[in-house]
């Protein structure tokens, strides 16, 4: 297993990344954050703590050779989801890879429900509002009802929607 030092992203280069060496030992890229400090760095009045890391597509980085044509994408990027998914975008429509990801925030949410949308994927998550929390298909109406930092924490999403009409931990239960 060989381990690549790059943060994904829909660009290819380098960027400012904001560490979080307070509360999460994460960080999130600088065009994300707006150049502002972490949250744990924040709380306690401490500058941003900033270095440069590499950054490059997914699509750049399969294409290349350097990754294999994924089955599966595991995305968890503190807020970069959408851009994550954008710099994949010849991937995920050559190869339909099934996706697993964690929202940070309502407008993130939102806009990777509608960028999957747009490529003709299905969304499925648990959507928490006023009623409780429903695993259901995320459609296009229900986006607005994502209006908390948890409304939507995680979705999964494929082209066939068959595949995740029912939550998977009920199927690995049985």
């Amino acid at each position: 297993m060989e381990v690549l030092e790059v943060a994904l992203a829909d660009f290819d280069g380098h960027a400012e990344f904001q560490t979080d060496d307070i509360s999460s030992a994460s960080g999130t890229l600088d065009v994300v954050s707006g150049g502002k400090a972490c949250q744990g760095r924040r709380q306690y009045g401490l500058p941003a703590l900033i270095e440069t890391v590499n950054v490059a597509r997914l699509d750049t980085l399969i294409e290349s050779g350097r990754l294999p044509a994924p089955n599966v994408i595991k995305v968890d990027v503190e807020g970069a989801e959408e851009r994550l998914l954008r710099g994949a975008i010849r991937t995920l429509e050559t190869y339909s890879p099934g996706l697993v990801i964690e929202h940070h925030g309502v407008e993130a949410s939102r806009a990777v429900v509608r960028f999957l949308h747009s490529i003709g994927y299905h969304v499925f998550g648990y959507l928490n509002t006023e009623n409780g929390a429903n695993y259901k298909e995320i459609m296009t109406g229900d986006i607005d009802e994502i209006t908390g930092m948890y409304s939507l924490q995680h979705c999964v999403a494929c082209r066939d929607p068959s595949c995740l009409q029912s939550p998977i931990m009920r199927r690995l239960e049985s």
